[in-house]
């Protein structure tokens, strides 16, 4: 029953408190079904202790809270579910303020290790080297389900909840640490936050479309690109002039610029 699952999906069942089945075990599960009048079953193979677990942390979801058998437990499961959700308010507080005090390219740094180590630990890799900064998400193997797993992590560290669409909306490591470095406590410059996360977007697209735009296509994109960068050098450059303009002005000067440009000439 679970033949076409990989390593990772049944290390995010294990993690959920959802065992795999074997074969022989589902097919005498349907047979069961087959002979019940209820209208609708669903197999499943719950690690009652991998609920309770996550019951007691209060990340188990509403649906599977009746079926963790924590009732008789009633208080001790309360207070040890208050416990472990201030325990991870205290983690992302501290996280947060660390990450608050870092200068902004070492806070980038951290945020990129960030949602690689999320990231690796979602696909079940052993180490976030196997995270490529650049690399799209889907082309990684995030689907759906571990899009959520993945959001809910990063949600949890940094005390908020994030949007559903999150990895769609920023589709790499490198976009995905942008636009988080934009929005946590501490961030430099808005605009400049900003700035980069688009061109982080930009670079992830751009790593996506090489393989398949045609020639046509590539020398329209690299000539726009080019035209892109001549206008940000330029505006750099005017910008340069015109403060030394400004700082070797005389007083005259700057009358008669001031006359000039509210027209009293």
């Amino acid at each position: 029953m679970t033949g076409g699952l990989d390593a990772a999906d049944l290390s995010r069942m294990a993690r959920a408190g959802v065992a795999a089945l074997d074969t022989e075990r589902g097919l005498a599960l349907l047979d069961e079904a087959i002979d019940r009048p209820d209208g609708a079953l669903l197999p499943l193979h719950l690690d009652l202790g991998g609920l309770r677990r996550q019951a007691a942390t209060g990340e188990l979801p509403a649906l599977l809270a009746g079926l963790a058998h924590t009732t008789p437990r009633r208080a001790t499961t309360v207070t040890t579910a208050a416990g472990g959700a201030a325990s991870g308010q205290a983690e992302s507080a501290a996280f947060l303020e660390r990450l608050a005090n870092l200068p902004p390219a070492d806070r980038e740094t951290e945020l990129l290790e960030l949602v690689r180590t999320q990231t690796a630990a979602v696909l079940g890799h052993r180490s976030p080297e196997n995270v490529e900064p650049h690399r799209g998400f889907l082309e990684m193997g995030v689907d759906s389900l571990a899009a959520v797993e993945l959001r809910n992590r990063l949600g949890a560290l940094a005390g908020r909840r994030l949007p559903a669409t999150l990895i769609f909306d920023y589709p790499s490591p490198a976009a995905l640490a942008g636009h988080l470095d934009a929005e946590l406590p501490g961030a430099a410059s808005a605009s400049g936050s900003s700035v980069h996360t688009e061109i982080d977007r930009l670079e992830t697209l751009l790593a996506t479309l090489a393989a398949d735009s045609g020639g046509t296509e590539h020398e329209d994109i690299t000539a726009r690109l080019r035209r892109l960068l001549s206008t940000w050098n330029d505006l750099r450059s005017t910008d340069d002039q015109g403060a030394d303009d400004l700082e070797s002005a005389t007083a005259d000067d700057l009358f008669t610029l001031l006359d000039n440009e509210l027209g009293t000439s």
